[in-house]
């Protein structure tokens, strides 16, 4: 039974939403909203849920494989893929941090962290995973029925000829199909989760070999691609929707469309994919490489869609627009060039740990494995940071070697993206000064405007708060998606845009202007955003290095007074201390020591480390982890026009 405030958040989410799409975008909706009553009597599924019977038995569609870099694997990596497919095989598998239950990894419908189950016979957008009404969080259901884990278990049957890991492999495979009819439950709900899907069992067939399939599965198969593209082709993520899950369904429709070519619709499907696909990517990374959605995990992931369907096109004689090459170039590039000594990237904008090719349970660093993919595969030496090594992904898409290393950290600013990267001597400083997300929604944004990153050497200092969970943790979704949470000035309380649902920001958006920028020997750069300006307040932040520090100057400007809080939101494993005369000491597990000077800052400090509520003093350092640490708020009530200067000086960088 829906209760009156089930009732009530469901309107305000329609609303809001609403208001986020354009006109165009309505009859898209009413014409979806049509399908989706009549697919749900099952009619659609009734001609679309099996291949016709003269495809059903021919080989089983499989990605294209490059066998002689794959068998170039080092023995590491070997162990790696054959350890982690032995944890999968008995029983002890853990994605996203959360360890599935025994006997449970084929249990669907299962959320592991709750212990309940989703309704899986239920139509699949009958399913109300909003609103925090479902049984847990959805995204736990869906990591499982990507499948991606099952390429794990296919690299250890093909590297080492494990028969346990294929047929754990086999049997899971034939399991989902039979426990997920077209198109019910969660697994059909999403379409980035059902390119995933083709693109995992793609991927597992070819390492398994198709002509070994067995025959009843190579039968279910064509009918699981056969349901697949015509549920991509009909509810595909446009206008409001149009983020990474259209690139993603736009390369499941494309692979399908290439690889599984006796399918009725493959034609309509390879043409329809080309086409998001190129519009998108253009959409999706700016010209100066910076994904339009904010996120370096994203961007990267969106990236690695992209170079799955180029190599596909590339084994299967299709043609691509050059600007899938183009970008990816400029995206590994400024993927490259926000990567500290160590290959460690600042983390900003929401973050899931989501990869196409899996070769690790774990969470990995997607955005150096990425830009070091772009440099093997179009030999650019400078994409290819010195911690990379060349790894399964980058095998699996044509790549024999590395190009030598050429990456040199320098300072740099990306404009149209509006991302400064300041760096002298060990430093490394991110600054943000560009629009808050991507398209309608700006989904996987933050409310981070002017605020800054800090790396020592390879240790990060001040981090973003991180995302933790999607769904039904709602307090935290909304606290770390807000300007209390990352490195930046608050004023009144106020959030720099209005967040309107975990996925939607209102029509009111900060958006960043690069005022001046020096970047040669120490660098200075200036900027402002106009997120306060309803309330007649205008930030504008100065960052400058030197040698061994880093200097914030900011200026909130207008008249009156308001309350100003200034966050610095340090790294897991950081201890701060007051130690006097508005002085701070900060002291990090194996890593550098610093001093925080608040000068004459009118505003009084103070230290947040605490987990039990949403609010400061938490970071999510992956997907589904919260851990305490500490958080300098200097926050007080001040007449305006004011200024507040930070400097903060490396003492040690750890290692000296």
């Amino acid at each position: 039974m829906t209760t009156r405030g089930g009732v009530a958040s469901r309107a305000r989410w329609y609303a809001d939403r609403l208001c986020s799409m354009p006109l165009a975008e309505l009859p898209h909706r009413v014409m979806e909203a049509l399908h989706r009553h009549t697919d749900r009597g099952g009619s659609f599924a009734a001609r679309h849920s099996r291949a016709p019977n003269v495809v059903r038995d021919r080989t089983t569609p499989a990605f294209p494989l490059e066998e002689a870099s794959l068998q170039g694997a080092g023995a590491d990596d070997r162990t790696r893929i054959s350890r982690q497919a032995a944890d999968i095989a008995g029983d002890r598998l853990v994605l996203l941090g959360e360890r599935w239950p025994a006997g449970a990894r084929t249990d669907w419908s299962l959320d592991p962290a709750s212990g309940t189950r989703w309704d899986w016979q239920r139509f699949c957008f009958d399913i109300d995973r909003r609103h925090g009404r479902g049984p847990g969080d959805a995204k736990f259901v869906w990591e499982l029925s990507r499948l991606q884990y099952l390429q794990i278990l296919a690299l250890d049957a093909y590297l080492s000829g494990n028969r346990v890991s294929r047929d754990a492999c086999l049997h899971d495979l034939a399991s989902w199909i039979a426990g997920n009819p077209p198109f019910k439950g969660l697994g059909y709900a999403c379409g980035v989760d059902l390119a995933s899907r083709v693109l995992s069992v793609l991927v597992v067939v070819a390492l398994l070999g198709p002509s070994s399939i067995p025959p009843e599965l190579r039968g279910a198969i064509w009918d699981m691609f056969n349901a697949h593209g015509e549920w991509l082709a009909r509810y595909p993520s446009l206008y409001s929707s149009a983020n990474n899950h259209l690139v993603a369904e736009a390369s499941g429709l494309f692979a399908l469309g290439c690889l599984a070519g006796d399918l009725p619709g493959a034609a309509t499907w390879l043409a329809m994919g080309r086409e998001h696909l190129e519009r998108e990517t253009a959409r999706q990374i700016h010209g100066d490489g910076v994904g339009a959605e904010q996120t370096p995990s994203y961007q990267a992931s969106t990236m690695e869609w992209l170079l799955v369907v180029r190599h596909i096109a590339r084994a299967t004689e299709q043609r691509l627009d050059p600007i899938v090459d183009e970008r990816l170039s400029a995206g590994a590039a400024f993927l490259a060039a926000i990567l500290d000594n160590d290959g460690n990237h600042p983390r900003f904008g929401d973050d899931d740990d989501g990869v196409v090719l899996r070769q690790d349970l774990g969470p990995e660093q997607l955005p150096l494995a990425i830009a070091g993919t772009v440099g093997a595969l179009f030999g650019n030496g400078a994409l290819c940071h010195p911690a990379y090594r060349l790894d399964f992904r980058a095998r699996l898409l044509g790549a024999y070697s590395l190009a030598a290393s050429s990456w040199r950290p320098a300072s740099t600013t990306f404009s149209e993206g509006g991302y400064s990267v300041l760096r002298t001597g060990n430093l490394l400083v991110l600054f943000d000064h560009g629009p808050l997300g991507y398209a309608f929604t700006a989904g996987h944004a933050h409310a981070d405007a002017l605020a800054v990153w800090l790396h020592v050497d390879g240790t990060p200092l001040l981090v973003d708060a991180g995302t933790y969970r999607y769904n039904h943790d709602a307090g935290w979704r909304e606290h770390l998606r807000s300007t209390a949470a990352h490195n930046t000035v608050m004023v009144d309380g106020l959030d720099q845009s209005d967040q309107t649902g975990p996925f939607n920001w209102g029509r009111r958006r900060a958006c960043g202007k690069l005022l001046e920028a020096r970047l040669e020997k120490l660098p200075r750069v200036t900027a402002c955003h106009d997120g306060y300006a309803h309330i007649g307040v205008v930030h504008e932040r100065t960052v400058a290095l030197e040698e061994n520090s880093i200097r914030i100057e900011d200026r909130v400007s207008g008249k009156g007074r308001h309350h100003v809080r200034l966050t610095f939101q340090f790294a897991p494993g950081c201890n701060v201390a007051f130690v006097g005369d508005r002085h701070w000491h900060v002291r990090c597990e194996n890593g550098p020591t610093a001093e925080l000077d608040l000068a004459a800052s009118p505003l009084v400090a103070r230290i947040a480390m605490q987990t039990s509520q949403p609010g400061p003093g938490a970071v999510s350092p992956c997907y589904n982890k919260l851990v305490a640490a500490p958080a300098l708020l200097c926050e007080g009530d001040v007449d305006l026009p004011a200024e507040l200067v930070t400097t903060i000086t490396i003492t040690s960088n750890g290692g000296d």
